[in-house]
Formats: C-alpha cells, sequence, structure tokens
C-alpha cells in the first residue's frame, strides 16, 4: 500500500504501476490559518508513505508526521530531504529527530546535498545518487559527441560532476563561486559544457556558472540538475535543464524520470 497525498499523485502512479501496490490517496484539510488536519490511516500491510513534494518544505513536512501516525514500519520515500542541506549548523539533526517521531522502518531519498548525513540516521537509508538516475540518459544525450566537458558549478557539486566526467572520458571544470575563478579554464573555449549540481533554489550559482563559461567561449550550456526548485533567475543563454525532481513544475525543464530506479531501491 503506498499513502500519498493528491499533489505526489504522479511518482505515486508511476510507483504503483511498477510495485504493483495499491495507492492510498489521503485527503488534507487547512485551516485558516494553515494548521493541517488529516485523518489517522490504519494498516498493517507492507506500507509505503511518500513524502509531500511541493515548494514548501515545511507544510510537507508536518503532513508527512500527520499522514504517518497510527501507520507502523513505514518505509519512507522522500525525493527531497528536508533542511539537508544545513547539517553544519545542526537545523538538519532536528529534522532528523523530528522525523523518527513517525514509526519509520527504513527511508529512500533522493541525492542528499552529502552523504555524511546519513550518519545521523539509526534506521536503514538509501541514498539514491544523481548519476544512478541520469547515466542512461546523459550517454544516450552526449555519446555522439567528443567536444563534451562537465562543469561542477561550485566546491559542493565537484563529486558528483566527477561522476559525470568519468563516464564520459571528459575533462572536469571547476568553478569557485566565492573567488569566481576556473579551474582548467583553458578547455572550456567552442565545447558543450554540462553542469552538475543537486539542487536550484535561486538560480544565482547556476547563472554566475553560466556567464562564466560564457566568457570563455563555451560553445553551449546545458545542465542536469537532481531537484529544481523556482530559480529567481534563468540565464538566457541557458540551454536543456534536465532535472529528476521538479519540484517547480517548470515547464522549460526536461523531466527524467527515475520511479524504476526508486522501485528497485525500495524492493530491498
Amino acid at each position: 500500500m503506498i499513502f500519498s497525498l493528491h499533489s505526489s499523485s504522479k511518482i505515486a502512479m508511476q510507483l504503483s504501476k511498477i510495485l504493483n501496490e495499491e495507492i492510498c490517496y489521503v485527503d488534507l484539510l487547512m485551516f485558516k490559518q494553515r494548521e493541517i488536519s488529516i485523518e489517522s490511516c490504519c494498516c498493517n500491510e507492507n506500507i509505503f508513505v511518500l513524502f509531500p513534494n511541493t515548494d514548501d518544505v515545511n507544510h510537507d513536512l508536518v503532513s508527512f508526521l500527520l499522514m504517518s501516525r497510527g501507520l507502523q514500519n513505514i518505509r519512507a520515500i522522500i525525493p527531497y530531504m528536508p533542511y539537508s542541506r544545513q547539517e553544519k549548523n545542526n537545523s538538519f539533526d532536528m529534522i532528523v529527530k523530528i522525523l523518527k517521531l513517525a514509526n519509520l522502518a527504513s527511508i529512500v531519498t533522493l541525492d542528499l546535498h552529502t552523504e555524511l548525513s546519513m550518519a545521523l540516521f539509526d534506521l536503514p537509508i538509501v541514498n539514491i545518487r544523481s548519476f544512478d538516475i541520469f547515466c542512461e540518459h546523459f550517454q544516450k544525450t552526449y555519446c555522439h559527441f567528443d567536444d563534451v566537458v562537465i562543469v561542477a558549478p561550485d566546491k559542493g557539486a565537484i563529486e558528483r560532476a566527477s561522476a559525470f566526467a568519468k563516464t564520459a572520458d571528459a575533462p572536469l571544470i571547476c568553478i569557485d563561486k566565492v573567488s569566481k575563478t576556473v579551474h582548467n579554464a583553458q578547455a572550456i573555449s567552442g565545447k558543450r559544457c554540462v553542469l552538475v549540481d543537486d539542487i536550484v533554489n535561486t538560480g544565482r550559482t547556476m547563472n554566475l556558472a553560466v556567464d562564466m563559461l560564457c566568457g570563455f567561449g563555451a560553445q553551449s550550456v546545458d545542465a542536469y540538475v537532481t531537484h529544481f526548485i523556482q530559480p529567481d533567475i534563468w540565464p538566457l543563454a541557458l540551454g536543456n535543464v534536465y532535472v529528476a525532481n521538479d519540484i517547480s513544475h517548470d515547464p522549460r525543464c526536461v523531466l527524467v524520470d527515475w520511479p524504476n530506479t526508486l522501485a528497485r531501491c525500495v524492493r530491498v
């Protein structure tokens, strides 16, 4: 049984078909001051609870906790782990403690900001890496080109970008957004640049990267982004943006489906 809000119906339906599990859509009522009311759910079968996936992460967190009450041995599917970018200031540690209030047996999540965060959980957790989702699409899209370079738009994206660069046998370009310098800049001119990052929120990092790459003579700039929220800036020179978790539902993005990868993980 897959428990889901209607806002996550697309992923729920895809998972239901792959896993041959029924969907139980949970109705949500919101009072005027945005207090949430969700009817209690009871089920003793194999239970998957799908974390809501909107641009209001605090609303999603409370909704998930209320959905989970009354359920046991929950296998939680959390596409975007809330507050995982704030592991350095202990905010994420607090969120982990809050998630433990639900009766979770395991978690599957998508591209944690840093894998070190997994150590905060004392239950099984599977972190699906972005490259596991994008690999096949990337190879089909760029296998015919010998002028591709992979770009990490900041230091935090280097590990993810390295996996793409290794598969493509392509140079890795690293941008330092603080000092606004580019490592291996001589490899950019006339090349197809592919940015790799785990999240685009305001779009400022992506915008800076596109500007710098074009300044060094890039032929084109595309991007692979795991979690795409709602950027304030969309660079004019940016080409295709391939995303796995399109929270913004921006029509300019190309969605790369990942439920098959997710299904393999939740079956474990």
